[in-house]
């Protein structure tokens, strides 16, 4: 056995939650634009996985970023927002905030190598060279 509990796991699903509030139909809006988030899908259907993401990962940091990047591209060009949304999601996802969502989409092996990595760090933790332990830290 790996020694990985699901208290272990929940620490760093960050997003992911049984009362997540931002359900199909969940709005948010700025000064120029309003956004809606309609669903998930899995390739390209509705299946278990995209019922999970609806239900059970809250999209407000995500649709925050969408909508602070229309501020950062400052014009209607939905090319130019796409592109600043792109490049805030890409920074927002290697946080801690962003961890839960990039962990659920990467390749299955890469996500075996880096939760191992997370709990040999965690079981190793040196709070000489760490401090306190947090999973953020971690």
């Amino acid at each position: 056995s790996s020694g990985i509990n699901a208290e272990f796991m929940e620490a760093f699903a960050t997003g992911f939650s049984m009362e997540a509030n931002t359900k199909p139909g969940f709005c948010m809006e700025n000064e120029n634009f309003s956004l809606k988030f309609e669903g998930v899908l899995c390739d390209q259907a509705k299946n278990i996985v995209s019922h999970g993401f609806e239900n059970c990962y809250s999209w407000r940091e995500v649709m925050e970023l969408i909508l602070d990047a229309t501020d950062e591209a400052d014009t209607d060009n939905l090319i130019d927002i796409e592109e600043a949304a792109e490049d805030a999601m890409r920074e927002w996802l290697v946080t801690f905030p962003g961890w839960g969502l990039l962990s659920s989409i990467l390749d299955s092996k890469i996500h075996r190598h880096v939760v191992l990595s997370l709990a040999y760090t965690s079981a190793n933790w040196d709070t000489d060279t760490g401090g306190e332990f947090s999973e953020e830290k971690c």
